[in-house]
């Protein structure tokens, strides 16, 4: 019974029933937000969106439609739009843990769009190496962001934190790093 999925969080075994449950609940914010994240995760952004415009008309309170919205919008090459979507679900933030995310989107966002300067203002309030769940990647995409934006020692920092600290000194990580700073001097 799709109603005891609900109740028992069975996002999984839920994905079969959406159809049926949005042709009886259209404005269902789970079924609505599920299908966003479904579509999301397929890549298939033009299909999401609708979904998570949905969620942000039902719960407009909530951070995770408009999340979902700007993931769409950020699939589609829509950066202004998608940082306007962040922005409002920043404003909506839960935890400081999901504040922390909206940020490294939002910043994700100017950084694809070219605008480095707004990106590195917005990253440099979260790419903290010393924060233990700090990824390799996370830093490197600072670390470029960093020099993009004009703050070429601090990026060498990055980069040198990350080559004694985090990985081995000749990890994929480090390479594309110096890679980077080569090919961006």
């Amino acid at each position: 019974d799709p109603a005891d999925l609900v109740a028992a969080g069975n996002d999984a075994a839920l994905l079969p029933h959406l159809p049926r449950l949005l042709a009886m609940y259209p404005e269902g914010g789970l079924p609505n937000y599920v299908m966003a994240l479904r579509y999301l995760h397929d890549g298939a952004y033009d299909r999401a969106l609708p979904f998570a415009k949905s969620v942000v008309a039902i719960f407009p309170n909530l951070s995770l439609g408009y999340c979902a919205m700007g993931d769409a919008l950020a699939g589609l090459g829509a950066w202004g739009p998608a940082i306007g979507a962040y922005r409002y679900a920043l404003r909506r933030a839960a935890t400081p843990q999901d504040t922390w995310a909206l940020r490294e989107r939002i910043g994700a966002a100017y950084a694809r769009h070219g605008e480095y300067r707004e990106a590195y203002r917005v990253l440099a309030t979260v790419a903290r190496a010393f924060r233990p769940q700090v990824t390799p990647d996370e830093l490197v995409r600072f670390a470029e962001v960093a020099w993009l934006s004009g703050h070429r020692a601090q990026a060498r920092a990055v980069a040198t934190y990350l080559a004694e600290f985090k990985v081995a000194p000749n990890a994929p990580a480090v390479q594309e790093l110096s890679q980077f700073f080569l090919e961006h001097p």
